[in-house]
């Protein structure tokens, strides 16, 4: 993997990291919600103030892979948060993997296992007792990746984008110490 840097994301890059965050969730779910309930909810989610906004949040640490200067995946963690509609108990002292994206131009090539990693190493460095996130059901692709890397569906939970309520997987893995 010459030539990738995974490194903890920077505040004077907001603008950067919120580009390819609209680009990938674009990518990955477009032809499965309408134009509208994309557009609200990256909207939303992925402005130059969400991100200034996350990545100034002392309980979230946002990593990034960098190829050449330019930023090709990147992953959320954080240890302050709950989900309202989850059907299970959240793991006790979890670490909440908020986002986890590849560039599709990217995909095949590793990048997410290495980035993968980092998030697990991070969790043991600061003692999370597991990782765990939802996942939309319909994203076999990433479901499969991570069912690949010892993660475990323990229940469901809503996510909605736009006006579109959609079930997801709730997914954990033990973090070992």
């Amino acid at each position: 993997m010459d030539n990738f840097i995974i490194r903890t994301a920077l505040r004077s890059e907001t603008a950067a990291l919120s580009a390819l965050m609209a680009m990938v969730f674009w990518d990955t779910y477009q032809a499965d919600n309408t134009p509208k309930n994309m557009r609200d909810y990256m909207k939303k989610a992925f402005g130059v103030a969400q991100q200034t906004a996350e990545l100034a949040d002392p309980h979230r640490v946002t990593f990034v892979v960098q190829r050449e200067g330019a930023l090709i995946a990147y992953a959320q963690l954080s240890d302050r948060y709950s989900e309202p509609s989850a059907s299970a108990e959240l793991p006790e002292n979890g670490l909440f993997l908020s986002r986890f994206y590849v560039h599709k131009d990217w995909h095949g090539k590793g990048i997410a296992f290495l980035l993968l990693q980092k998030c697990e190493e991070y969790a043991e460095r600061i003692s999370a007792t597991a990782i765990w996130f939802t996942v939309w059901q319909e994203n076999k692709k990433a479901v499969a990746f991570y069912k690949k890397h010892d993660f475990t569906i323990f229940g469901t939970a809503n996510f909605t984008v736009g006006d579109d309520v959609q079930t997801d997987w709730l997914m954990q893995k033990a973090i070992k110490k």
